[in-house]
């Protein structure tokens, strides 16, 4: 086990005996971790008792085999797997290839559930999935988070909407029932408006997360979202960026009106 492994509570004990490599991982918050892993030739028993795993095969891993199951599908590159919590698995390992680990809580799941669907979250089960070819799905873990800069700030709320619509997905095509999206018309009151943009201009410092700026106005992850760009004709992450650069560029204006005034004055 790697020094990030011992120090990561969603990596420990999840794969016994395995030989693979743990070559970065990103703690979003409390519900969500991603991981990216070099393996070959190599027998896996995996299992995480607390958190759910969506895999995404980022490059290689064409002879790739679940034992435990009889499996049909076939294993390569952006195939995706999906382990419910607490579920046991068997893996064999061919030749080398990357993988991708998206985690997250059945907490995070169901509140979504409840929250977006208005459903019962006892009613919200996962599909267990094995090299599922879903390209909208693959290109979305692919593009928007694992090839992302995770430590980038300016990249942090990009990720976080990313995150949201990943878990909205799975809800809708991965569960035990087939939930439809809301239809949401109309944005924030002019109040909510002038708060979360007070609060975000006086924050452009900060993550700034998604979840943070719904909870401000006690809306769910999704609501506040849509709401946003109905309001401001920008999705949260591009509007923070937009402030962001402005924010700059004054500074950078600001410093050289006091260059010319200083210049002048000699």
């Amino acid at each position: 086990m790697s020094h990030n492994q011992a120090k990561n509570p969603v990596l420990q004990t999840m794969m016994t005996y395995s030989k693979a490599s743990l070559v970065d991982v990103k703690r979003v918050n409390k519900h969500v971790t991603l991981s990216l892993w070099d393996n070959e030739n190599d027998f896996v028993e995996y299992q995480n008792s607390k958190f759910h795993t969506l895999s995404l095969y980022m490059k290689g891993g064409h002879d790739n085999y679940r034992l435990d199951k009889n499996i049909i599908n076939k294993s390569g590159e952006n195939k995706l797997c999906l382990m419910p919590a607490g579920q046991k698995s068997v893996w064999e390992i061919g030749h080398p290839f990357k993988l991708a680990h998206f985690y997250f809580t059945d907490e995070y799941l169901k509140t979504t559930a409840m929250q977006v669907f208005d459903i019962d979250p006892r009613e919200v089960f996962l599909q267990d999935l094995s090299f599922e070819d879903n390209q909208a799905l693959s290109s979305l873990l692919r593009h928007s988070i694992f090839q992302t800069d995770w430590r980038d700030i300016k990249n942090h709320h990009f990720i976080d909407h990313a995150i949201q619509m990943v878990i909205l997905y799975l809800l809708q095509n991965y569960t035990n029932n087939r939930f439809s999206l809301p239809k949401i018309s109309g944005g924030l009151s002019r109040k909510n408006q002038s708060l979360i943009q007070d609060y975000i201009i006086s924050n452009l410092d900060q993550r700034l997360s998604l979840a943070e700026l719904s909870e401000k106005l006690n809306l769910s992850e999704y609501h506040f979202a849509h709401m946003f760009k109905q309001s401001f004709a920008l999705p949260p992450h591009q509007f923070i960026q937009q402030a962001r650069v402005d924010k700059a560029a004054t500074q950078i204006k600001s410093k050289i009106n006091s260059f010319v005034l200083f210049y002048n004055n000699l």
